[in-house]
């Protein structure tokens, strides 16, 4: 699944996950419920993004690190439009790093205030170790232009070397254990808060495909 596509996963969860907080609004009776019903949404739209981006980026470096010149030119082209769409085009991280703010601002501190710690961690450490990383990658123009080259047009072995060498780069970045960390946290906290407050049980809603 390419970068777009896994996108298009993501916005379908979070569209569901959007009627459930619709929902759960709509039931709250007291300001706490609701209050909790935003946090626990926000949660999820975190994790979700988080194992969408993963998802996305792991099969187009797996493809980057087994790049040949002996490739017909139909897939060499196809796989330089796939890089292309993930250097310019941002569809996942700005739903991460909505509502990742909306949780820092949200004070949280009854139910699974412990786990929503853990999962600001996770997602700390995921923005600054590999969002961070990344972008700079994304930004570093004259590295861009080479990589395009080597895959549209490169007939070295060189130029063979210059893709692979930046997706083993950019492959030792990625990090899984950072999103168990955030699936762990997360069902504690929707565990926690459920436990606590008159929400209905998300259910499905908080599901991101069979990742």
């Amino acid at each position: 699944m390419g970068v777009l596509s896994d996108a298009a996963v993501l916005f379908q969860v979070l569209d569901k996950a959007a009627g459930w907080l619709r929902d759960a609004l709509r039931e709250a009776r007291k300001e706490r419920d609701r209050k909790a019903a935003h946090v626990l949404h926000d949660a999820f739209v975190v994790v979700a993004s988080m194992r969408a981006y993963d998802n996305a980026f792991r099969p187009l470096l797996g493809q980057l690190l087994a790049f040949s010149i002996e490739w017909e030119k139909e897939r060499r082209d196809r796989l330089s439009d796939q890089l292309s769409s993930f250097f310019d085009i941002e569809q996942i991280l700005p739903r991460f790093r909505q509502a990742f703010q909306a949780l820092q601002a949200s004070g949280w501190e009854e139910a699974g205030r412990e786990a929503l710690g853990q999962l600001v961690d996770a997602a700390s450490t995921f923005a600054e170790e590999i969002v961070g990383p990344v972008w700079k990658e994304k930004e570093n123009y004259v590295v861009r232009g080479q990589m395009l080259q080597a895959l549209e047009h490169g007939k070295t072995h060189g130029e063979e070397q210059v893709v692979r060498e930046w997706a083993e780069r950019l492959a030792r970045i990625l990090d899984r254990r950072l999103l168990a960390e955030a699936d762990n946290a997360c069902g504690a906290l929707r565990q926690a808060v459920l436990a606590a407050h008159r929400l209905p049980d998300p259910g499905y809603a908080f599901s991101l495909g069979d990742s």
